[in-house]
């Protein structure tokens, strides 16, 4: 998913540079859910007894994530979907164009 566009497209550089960034920018957002999985996952139970540390990980089973957290986490997936939905329909609209001037030179050949 992080490979750059290369040459042989014929996108114009700004439309390869914006879908390039909206690309990182969704990489992004996934790096920063497999952080808070990673801290889901991680946790430790403290010197507790057993009964204890088989609430706290019910607790978290139930419902690891904290609310601010779980909004964040859905605004920043939004907006990279948005942002890289915006970008394959520039990239869509790019192609479309090259396409139709390519027909219109054999057209005229």
């Amino acid at each position: 998913m992080l490979t750059v566009i290369q040459p042989p497209a014929k996108y114009d550089k700004i439309v390869k540079n914006n879908v390039e960034e909206n690309v990182n920018h969704m990489s992004g957002a996934l790096r920063k859910l497999e952080y808070e999985l990673k801290k889901i996952q991680g946790t430790e139970a403290r010197k507790l007894g057993a009964r204890a540390i088989m609430r706290r990980h019910m607790r978290k089973a139930l419902y690891p994530f904290r609310k601010e957290t779980l909004n964040e986490i859905q605004r920043a997936v939004a907006e990279a979907h948005s942002n890289l939905d915006l970008a394959l329909k520039v990239l869509q609209i790019q192609s479309t164009s090259v396409i139709r001037h390519d027909v219109a030179s054999l057209v005229r050949w």
